[in-house]
């Protein structure tokens, strides 16, 4: 009974974990001043975001606008629908998306789980069920 415990245990712990699937990818950047645009396609989910740091708060939000779109449509499929989903900074914070077929929608958060259910909020507004992103994007 031991031996058939044990191997039963080894088996399992072996497998990866429902928690490790869903484990954050924080993504850390020094830019804490900068402006950040999230641009996101409803009809593939693909997103990207940009940050913009020289200028007025108009030319680093255009910069980093510019940017994060061509970075959108540079995704598997080329989509054509990328649209700005959220504008943040200057200051700490951070940022992700959630999505469902045909919707996209981004928001910040002081930390990663806040931005993750802000962005989960903004996806759901219309009693759709949608997924966070496990990659967030940080400035601190």
């Amino acid at each position: 009974m031991r031996a058939r415990w044990f191997t039963l245990a080894l088996v399992f712990a072996s497998l990866p974990s429902v928690a490790a699937a869903q484990a954050m990818d924080v993504r850390e950047r020094s830019y804490v001043n900068s402006i950040r645009v999230i641009v996101g396609s409803p009809s593939t989910g693909h997103w990207a975001p940009a940050y913009g740091v020289r200028g007025t708060r108009a030319q680093q939000e255009q910069t980093a606008t510019t940017e994060a779109m061509r970075l959108c449509a540079a995704n598997p499929g080329s989509p054509t629908d990328c649209q700005s989903l959220h504008i943040f900074g200057p200051g700490a914070g951070c940022a992700t998306i959630a999505r469902r077929t045909g919707r996209i929608a981004g928001a910040s958060g002081p930390t990663p789980e806040a931005a993750r259910a802000a962005a989960l909020a903004a996806c759901q507004q219309d009693g759709g069920r949608c997924t966070a992103s496990t990659v967030v994007y940080c400035f601190r």
